[in-house]
């Protein structure tokens, strides 16, 4: 039924799923389209999860980590009773649009009973807050894919899709624990085939060379290997999904001849993070000494292969260092086992390599122009210097013109605010919902229920009520009342945001939080500072001075709109 193709909501999971709605061994919980936010941001797996050297603790404590996506609801019992009201209005007022488009009756009797008796379901969009480590590939309820799990009853859910903008951040975590499978299906694999010893080989012998090794024997021309990739890419177009690397059916890859340089350069991508993680654990599975030494040839192999313009032991699309430790020094010696540190700001060196104009990344078809299948290419650098895609990804907020009033449209750039350069109050962006920080979306069905908590505000456009055209002008009332529009008018739109907008605010001044403007710049603070720490933080300078020079004390709290 075209009527239940478009997911409903988005809804808060805790506001519309009961305790019967949780995964099971025999049935797990499934979310498309996953998107994962922090602070008003998206954010990946890499910064957002403890075990990553990427991890973002500052910003994590600040702002916790939330998460959207699409919910196949299979059963009734998952609804909560406000749930099914709301969302049996919300179908029969799509199902009234649909009639009337059609020149049908505007009448709908459709009720969720009759639609699930026919085995139908109904899709929504449920968010949360995310709560302990996602797992991936590692987990007992979700084998072969990623689990995550919510604050709400810590139900968890199987993460069977990502939008783009968690993705791309998140391929360095996906790619490290691929990578780390690999490893402990290959110690499985000898302990099967060790005839001489049912431990398999003693963890002493376990060297990065014995993995390469038993990869070449076991995995890399195995008469399965050329129906599966064991390490792939999750947008790769040739693999079966939720199969583990199996091809579709009909597919089948010529097995080549693999050097052992490229299985070394799979496993010295990731070497620094396996030796660290491997630390941490109780249970050893390899030398740890013997990885520590080759950690410190890994280094070097890439800095000679950095000057020979050829990209060995990074990822297809990493951003190389911009400096490297000069041969000979004994630095590489001094950090083993070293995490991989966040970068800086590094000082320009006169000789740089400069960024081709084509780049390495995958398409949405799935064709791609350079990419890794069993393992890492090793050959020439083509992504040097690539731009972080969270830098150039930026969501409009509820802080921007055409969501707060006056609305304006927004074609034009030259009406958009600069961001601002002092980032907004952690104490303040606790206390907003996760939909705040988005533009609005405009329903289907022509009715939008505020989703902060225990708001059951609602704004209906087809039979708007005074409180709801308050922030409207006379004429866009007569308009709107008049119908005959259409939910694609860039005018509509504006009108739809100017009222939710409106309401926003009216949250914003019960929690005693206001907005200004000052030149192209939106700012928010506490509508009684005075009550509140100041932020930024107040600096700590120096009680001493030199001579003939006062030092006083900057001023640097936000100022109030009052």
């Amino acid at each position: 039924m075209d009527l239940l193709d478009q997911p409903f909501g988005p809804y808060r999971d805790g506001d519309i799923l009961t305790e019967t709605c949780k995964s099971v061994p025999t049935g797990v919980l499934e979310l498309e389209n996953v998107m994962l936010e922090c602070g008003g941001e998206p954010i990946g797996l890499t910064e957002c999860e403890p075990c990553q050297p990427e991890y973002a603790v500052s910003r994590i404590r600040a702002y916790g980590v939330r998460f959207r996506g699409v919910l196949k609801v299979k059963k009734l019992t998952w609804l909560t009773p406000w749930a099914r009201k709301v969302l049996e209005d919300d179908v029969r007022n799509r199902d009234v649009q649909s009639r009337i488009s059609s020149g049908g009756v505007a009448r709908s009797t459709l009720t969720l009973d009759n639609i699930y008796a026919r085995r139908l379901t109904i899709k929504v969009v449920v968010q949360g807050v995310k709560n302990m480590p996602a797992i991936y590939l590692f987990s007992k309820l979700v084998p072969n894919g990623l689990l995550l799990t919510s604050r709400d009853r810590n139900r968890q859910y199987e993460v069977k899709t990502m939008d783009v903008s968690t993705y791309k951040p998140s391929r360095l975590h996906l790619h490290r624990y691929r990578t780390l499978k690999v490893m402990q299906q290959l110690i499985k694999l000898d302990k099967q085939t060790n005839t001489d010893d049912p431990d398999g080989t003693p963890v002493i012998e376990r060297t990065v060379f014995w993995f390469a090794d038993l990869y070449l024997k076991h995995m890399a021309y195995a008469a399965s290997a050329s129906k599966q990739r064991f390490v792939y890419t999750s947008s790769d177009s040739d693999i079966e999904p939720d199969t583990n690397g199996q091809l579709k059916e009909g597919r089948q890859r010529t097995l080549r001849h693999l050097p052992r340089a490229e299985v070394l350069s799979l496993l010295a991508t990731h070497a620094e993070w396996i030796l660290a993680d491997h630390s941490k654990r109780k249970k050893k599975y390899l030398n740890q000494d013997a990885w520590a030494e080759w950690v410190v040839d890994v280094r070097r192999g890439r800095r000679e292969a950095r000057n020979a313009d050829v990209r060995w032991g990074v990822m297809d699309d990493a951003q190389l260092p911009a400096t490297l430790t000069p041969e000979g020094s004994d630095a590489d010696e001094d950090d083993i086992p070293a995490m991989p540190r966040r970068r800086g700001k590094a000082k320009k060196q006169k000789k740089q390599t400069q960024t081709p104009s084509s780049r390495t990344l995958s398409t949405a078809s799935g064709s791609r122009s350079t990419t890794h299948h069993d393992v890492s290419r090793y050959g020439k650098n083509t992504s040097i210097n690539a731009p972080n895609p969270t830098t150039l990804r930026t969501y409009d907020s509820d802080f921007s013109p055409e969501s707060t009033p006056p609305a304006s449209p927004s074609s034009s750039s030259a009406s958009l605010p600069s961001r601002p350069s002092t980032p907004p109050n952690p104490e303040i962006m606790a206390l907003l919902p996760i939909e705040f920080m988005y533009p609005p979306l405009l329903p289907l069905h022509f009715r939008w229920v505020c989703p902060a908590a225990d708001c059951r505000y609602m704004i209906n456009l087809l039979d708007m009520s005074d409180e709801n055209c308050k922030a409207l002008s006379d004429e866009d009332v007569r308009k709107m009342k008049a119908g005959g529009w259409v939910i694609r008018d860039r005018w509509v739109r504006r009108c739809f945001k100017t009222m939710v907008s409106a309401h926003y605010d009216d949250h914003l001044d019960q929690m005693g939080i206001v907005m200004w403007q000052e030149k192209k710049q939106w700012k928010i603070g506490w509508k009684k500072p005075q009550h509140h720490p100041p932020w930024p933080p107040r600096r700590e300078l120096p009680a001493t001075s030199h001579k003939g020079v006062k030092i006083e004390e900057e001023d640097v709290s936000l100022e109030s709109s009052d």
